[in-house]
């Protein structure tokens, strides 16, 4: 086919997704994203404009609020964030620190020395010692709260299909809601990553890694990563969870 050709059916694919989406595939030979489908590097780097890595944390954090999201793999991918007011007096997150430690003494390190106020951290697979980090916790006050995914109905009263057992600190939440609120925070710059994060060993290409496709089988949106490692992504959300979890029932400045 010549290139006008080409051009004019392109043109007139624009106003429907699915001429478009058929024009990648058959005419072009490559996969289609729709607009949105995952998080793109120019929105990270929207969003890479905080202070520099603070792997030391310290005594200043004790006036802040601090959340702190793990994902438990291989390793244990870490997401520490500040509550920061912006310019229309909401609060969103200052991510402070990405990095990944082996061990869970390594985790308690950590939450002494950024004195979290909120963590949360992925309840599978290593099911028995997030519940003894979890209980760590409570001797010190500091809640620690066990993440589980199952679905909810699209709308409901609390935001990503939020429920919470405080018996048991356990949280659970829909994967695909909580991902597309994480999703229109860094699109929406609605929050900031330190400003030398993508030095930080597959952060970039793991926070890039899950994609929004329609699943034909159950007529849902899901998110899918394939066999790409997406640990950060998901500590980030859990981060985006314990957040959201210091806001409850107080206000910033009673916190």
């Amino acid at each position: 086919q010549s290139y006008t050709d080409l051009y004019v059916e392109w043109l007139e694919s624009q106003d429907d997704i699915n001429k478009l989406s058929t024009f990648y595939t058959s005419v072009l030979g490559q996969g289609f994203e729709y607009s949105g489908a995952r998080i793109g590097i120019e929105m990270l780097y929207d969003c890479a404009t905080g202070e520099e890595l603070d792997y030391a944390g310290g005594g200043e954090y004790k006036e802040e609020i601090v959340s702190m999201g793990v994902d438990v793999g291989s390793v244990l991918n870490v997401v520490i964030s500040t509550a920061k007011e912006d310019e229309e007096g909401n609060l969103t997150r200052n991510t402070v620190l990405v990095c990944a430690v082996r061990k869970f003494e390594e985790l308690k390190s950590l939450i002494k020395r950024f004195n979290v106020t909120c963590c949360t951290i992925d309840a599978m697979p290593e099911t028995r010692k997030t519940q003894e980090l979890r209980d760590w916790g409570k001797s010190l006050g500091v809640m620690i709260w066990m993440c589980r995914f199952y679905p909810t109905p699209r709308f409901g009263k609390e935001a990503y299909g939020r429920k919470l057992n405080w018996k048991d600190r356990v949280v659970t939440v829909d994967r695909t809601q909580i991902l597309d609120a994480t999703f229109d925070e860094i699109k929406h710059k609605k929050r900031t990553f330190p400003k030398d994060v993508f030095t930080v060993l597959g952060f970039k290409g793991q926070m890039k890694a899950p994609v929004r496709i329609l699943d034909q089988s159950r007529g849902r949106i899901v998110w899918v990563s394939g066999n790409n490692p997406d640990h950060y992504r998901f500590a980030d959300l859990y981060d985006r969870i314990a957040f959201d979890m210091t806001q409850m029932g107080a206000s910033y400045s009673a916190i």
